[in-house]
């Protein structure tokens, strides 16, 4: 009976798993429709690269959510977590996204502002994100107001 019950919960975290991307699949598209922005690469005067903040903190959303033994339990956390994220708006970090290969940067302008920046290929320096448009500014969709992404 435990190796069925093991196999099941196994299942339901990979269907979990695939929705999230779907949806996620889901939202990169319809970001693709929204209101475009630019950020002028000569304002830039920081590049550091943001993964090694967040994951810490979207591990231990998952450990305290595999400790939980009831779904009544799960709900009411996840419920709270979600509320917390979404009214902070300080920061916008989509597990998903980095499965589907995108990086997150901080970006320090010229006034000091940090924002941060969701692209698809890597950034080393300043240089490399102004190889990407000849321009001198990137395109971007804004998530919020320290938040873009460039699809």
């Amino acid at each position: 009976m435990y190796d069925n019950q093991f196999f099941m919960s196994i299942l339901i975290y990979f269907f979990i798993f695939f929705v999230c991307l779907f949806i996620g699949k889901i939202s990169i598209l319809l970001g693709k429709t929204g209101a475009t922005d630019s950020i002028s690469t000569n304002s830039i005067t920081n590049i550091e690269p943001a993964n090694e903040y967040f994951l810490p903190i979207y591990l231990s959303y998952i450990l305290v959510a595999i400790s939980i033994s009831t779904f009544k339990a799960f709900f009411i956390i996840f419920i709270v977590i979600a509320t917390l994220l979404y009214f902070s708006r300080s920061a916008f970090f989509n597990p998903i996204l980095l499965v589907l290969g995108y990086k997150f940067y901080h970006i320090t302008n010229t006034k000091g502002l940090k924002i941060l920046l969701i692209i698809k290929y890597d950034i080393k320096n300043i240089n490399d994100l102004k190889k990407q448009d000849l321009t001198n500014s990137i395109t971007v969709k804004k998530i919020n107001e320290y938040t873009y992404i460039q699809f």
